[in-house]
């Protein structure tokens, strides 16, 4: 890798890693994020090349976008075996989400059914997988009701509502579009996108 290569590779990681600790800064610092990211790089230096070698100024932007994805997702699963190791887990115990589970959380979060906390999410009801059940199950689901609080708080306004009137509410798409004097497909776009941000802060999608 040239030295040229090297610095833009850094730069890429730089920005991979900043993405990871919004979620998981309690687990692991920013620098070793950003070292995992690399390490990673530096063992797929074929893969780095072939989102780098494009000729196209527009094709170069898009495969840096594409890399600082795949060296995201390194940083993230090492992010998780800290977080794992700092809250007394093996990662197979860790959830991985779909939109229907979130859907569920969400529910529950709004409705702040104790009981409910207590449930054991079915994966072939809920959309998720997990491989194992965790030792302290309830509060386990007690932080991920937290969480979900945090994660919909941090929603604008406009994404807030419409997460929620979809959600909680079951608010038809062209109603919720009436109420905010938009389309149903902005009505969609927004509700996707305030729905991955849930998911990312609750540590990502199933892989």
């Amino acid at each position: 890798m040239t030295d040229e290569r090297a610095e833009l590779v850094m730069e890429l990681a730089t920005v991979a890693a900043r993405r990871t600790y919004r979620n998981f800064g309690k687990f692991a610092s920013f620098d070793d994020l950003r070292a995992a990211a690399l390490e990673y790089a530096v063992r797929k230096e074929d893969l780095v090349d072939k989102f780098l070698d494009r000729e196209d100024e527009k094709e170069r932007r898009r495969g840096e976008g594409a890399l600082i994805r795949v060296l995201q997702r390194a940083a993230e699963r090492y992010a998780r075996k800290e977080k794992a190791h700092v809250l007394g887990y093996k990662v197979e115990d860790e959830y991985f989400y779909a939109v229907a589970t979130v859907e569920a959380m969400i529910r529950l979060w709004d409705s702040g059914d104790l009981d409910g906390i207590n449930q054991v999410f079915d994966p072939a009801e809920m959309g998720g997988r997990r491989k194992t059940k965790p030792a302290s199950e309830g509060n386990d689901l007690l932080a991920m009701v937290a969480d979900v609080d945090r994660a919909m708080k941090s929603l604008d306004p406009r994404t807030y509502g419409i997460v929620r009137s979809r959600v909680v509410d079951e608010t038809p798409v062209a109603k919720v579009g009436e109420a905010w004097e938009i389309s149903p497909q902005r009505v969609s776009q927004i509700y996707a996108t305030g729905i991955r941000k849930v998911i990312e802060a609750l540590g990502g999608e199933r892989p």
